[in-house]
Order: C-alpha cells, then sequence, then structure tokens
C-alpha cells in the first residue's frame, strides 16, 4: 500500500505550482509509459491533490480513456474514506499503484490539464485556509466519496461532471485555495441534484430514459 501524508492545517505550500508538476510529469513520461506508483514517488507536499487530479483526469477530460472510471473511482472512495476517520497517511492499494497509462495516453491526458490550467492559474491562488482547515476535512471528504461513487456508477456518458469536480477540489488543495474548495463543494451539490434526477428517470421510466436525455442534452448543446 502506497502511503502518502496528509497535510497539517498550517502547513504551508512550497515548491512548484500543480501546472509545473504536471509538465515536469510530462517530459519525464514523453516516450514511456507512466505508473501510479511511479507518480505517486515524486508528488512532494502536494501529494494529495495531485493525487486527485491525476485519478480524476481520464475521466474529467475529453480524451478517450475506457477503464479508468471504476477502478480509479474506488480509489478515490477509499482515500476519501481514510481522511474522513481521520487517518494522517493515506494509502493506496497495489492493484492501483501498479495502473499503467501508455504514453501517447499519458501525452493528451496531461497536455490537456496543462492547457487548461494555463487559463485559470491567474485565478488560483492561496487563500480562505478555513476552507481547508482539519474540520472541513470531513465535508470534504463525503463530497468525494459521493463524488466517485457517481464516477462508478455504469451510467453511460455521466462519469464526467463528478470527475471534473473532483479534479477541481485537487487543484483547491494543491494550491490551497479555500475559495476554489468551496466551489467545489457547491458544484459537487449541482452534481448530485443532477445525477438524483437521471436515477429517478431510470427507475421510473426504464434504462431508456438514459437515451432520451442524452438526445436532449445533445440537442441543446
Amino acid at each position: 500500500m502506497q502511503k502518502n501524508p496528509v497535510k497539517d492545517d498550517n502547513e504551508q505550500i512550497h515548491g512548484d505550482s500543480l501546472k509545473e508538476v504536471l509538465e515536469q510529469t510530462l517530459e519525464n513520461t514523453q516516450f514511456q509509459s507512466l505508473k501510479i506508483s511511479e507518480l505517486f514517488n515524486h508528488l512532494g507536499s502536494k501529494g494529495f491533490g495531485i493525487i486527485l487530479v491525476f485519478l480524476s483526469l481520464p475521466s474529467a477530460l475529453p480524451v478517450p480513456a475506457p477503464g479508468y472510471s471504476t477502478p480509479f473511482g474506488i480509489a478515490i472512495v477509499l482515500i476519501a474514506f481514510q481522511i474522513l476517520i481521520g487517518k494522517d497517511a493515506l494509502k493506496t492499494p497495489k492493484s492501483i499503484q501498479n495502473i499503467e497509462f501508455q504514453p501517447k495516453l499519458v501525452q493528451k491526458i496531461l497536455g490537456f490539464a496543462i492547457a487548461c490550467l494555463k487559463k485559470i492559474e491567474p485565478f488560483i491562488k492561496p487563500r480562505l485556509l478555513k476552507f481547508q482547515s482539519k474540520q472541513m476535512r470531513p465535508l470534504i471528504a463525503i463530497n468525494l466519496i459521493l463524488l466517485a461513487i457517481l464516477m462508478i456508477l455504469p451510467i453511460p456518458l455521466t462519469n464526467t461532471l463528478p470527475a471534473m469536480v473532483i479534479c477541481l477540489l485537487g487543484i483547491s488543495i494543491c494550491e490551497s485555495d479555500g475559495l476554489l474548495t468551496l466551489i467545489s463543494i457547491i458544484l459537487s451539490l449541482f452534481a448530485l441534484a443532477i445525477y438524483a434526477f437521471i436515477i429517478f428517470a431510470i427507475i421510473a421510466f426504464g434504462p431508456e430514459a438514459i437515451q432520451s436525455i442524452s438526445n436532449w442534452i445533445f440537442n441543446n448543446s
């Protein structure tokens, strides 16, 4: 099991920004595959946030990456549960550590993520640290668990939104941005409401309701 320490409330964020960490990872994996365990070994003080970002990226970005939502969603649930019960060191299963990204997929995922971070980086900064305090960890953990469960649900075209919110939570933790944490929690409530409606529609009208909802979304987008 891979351990990763949870930051203390007053720990300062040092070193590179999240964008710089991802750029370095992109450079190091230009011609080789990347195992999750190799990424975890170079996380530094931003470890937990980067774990969330990297586990949610394949499902959050419009890049074909089939097969990652379920195992990564399960990993996020396990990590969030450890935060919920107050663990100081997080663990990830060896089965998750051994998942390997092929070079082309790494380039696509990280390239898109870096491009997005370049656009939003000027608006991200350390602030409202009370929203990342020890007292807020249970609320963040519960949101992560619920969002990760939504990632895992075998409903077509429905894992992108929760993965995006998880990714935003990871970014907010990396950059100590309490405002982004608060925004992410509000977005998670919005996502839960949408999925509650989808699940109700499936129960009430059957699986064909998903196709009707998908057609409505694409026709109005």
